[in-house]
């Protein structure tokens, strides 16, 4: 999310004179704003059937303001970023000629979106297109956690009164951040259920276990084993069960996993690759070890409580 939306929000101008030069100080003072940066720029004729556009060019601590460094952050001078939204049926052409007044010069273009409807240019070439530019956008950060509804109405409320416009991609992080919630809760209240299933079967397995071996458990016992050494072997038992059933269990996970990534994901993402959470695994090894051992409870108090003599009469 970070790489697709680095900027949480722009205020682009409307107006050819720019926007005003107090609005910078209205959005860094709503409360959801971490820092707000003015982008100097000009209105220029592009052709390609582009038309009249505002072209911009990323301000000093502009690029601090992004989640990560995209290539529109530092413009190359012989390039022009494009919004898709005013590209002609969505086609790019590989050159555009770029005119203000009697300035002119042709650059090499890349599309993207997420910062307004402007263009972005390197400021050399923004100077020598016009050498007085005023402020055309407002780049804004926005604090971790700010309700994307709330700080879309804040900034709009603001950026009407200088008829100015608003684009901000929080609503996206809300939407990815709610699907992951959902997937998040459903895996765990399946992790949950299969919890407590593995429980009610390693206390079965150790019940049987311990009505098949009833002979077995007392001819130890009368041989010097006592109660705490025959709890511990049931305990060693029930976390051997968990514990291979864990491994076992995370191998073919593992093996799924990497089957659906290859399979999903790298037609989408070209470089998606699989990581491995090697300390959640650790974890989870771990909780079910102590699963293992809070399910042989009941069965090892079952044991421990039959005496020698009348087990060893058992059938």
């Amino acid at each position: 999310m970070a790489t697709d939306h680095p900027l949480d929000a722009s205020v682009s101008a409307t107006k050819g004179v720019g926007l005003d030069a107090g609005l910078v100080s209205d959005i860094r003072e709503l409360p959801a704003v971490e820092d707000a940066v003015e982008i100097p720029g000009t209105v220029a004729t592009i052709d390609h059937r582009v038309g009249r556009l505002r072209v911009v060019a990323p301000a000093p601590g502009a690029s601090d303001l992004m989640r990560s460094r995209p290539g529109f952050s530092s413009p190359r001078a012989d390039e022009i970023h494009l919004p898709f939204s005013v590209l002609e049926d969505g086609s790019m052409p590989s050159r555009v000629t770029v005119t203000v007044g009697d300035h002119t010069r042709t650059l090499r273009v890349s599309a993207g979106q997420d910062w307004g409807t402007v263009a972005v240019v390197a400021t050399e070439t923004l100077l020598a297109l016009d050498d007085r530019p005023t402020t055309q956008a407002i780049w804004i950060r926005a604090d971790l956690g700010t309700d994307a509804e709330d700080f879309s109405g804040d900034l709009s409320a603001v950026a009407s009164s200088a008829d100015a416009e608003v684009e901000s991609t929080l609503g996206q992080w809300a939407f990815v951040d709610l699907q992951l919630d959902v997937m998040t809760g459903a895996v765990v209240g399946l992790l949950g259920i299969a919890v407590v299933i593995a429980l009610i079967g390693i206390a079965n397995t150790l019940g049987l276990s311990v009505l098949e071996r009833g002979r077995e458990n007392a001819l130890l016992r009368a041989l010097g084993l006592t109660r705490h050494q025959l709890r511990a072997t049931l305990a060693i038992e029930a976390v051997l069960l968990s514990v291979v059933a864990t491994l076992v269990g995370t191998a073919m996970g593992i093996g799924f996993a990497w089957v659906a990534v290859q399979t999903m994901l790298e037609s989408v993402v070209a470089d998606a690759t699989m990581t491995l959470p090697l300390g959640q695994l650790a974890i989870v090894v771990l909780v079910s070890a102590l699963a293992g051992l809070l399910a042989c409870v009941l069965p090892a108090r079952r044991a421990v409580r039959v005496s020698p003599a009348a087990g060893l009469t058992l059938d």
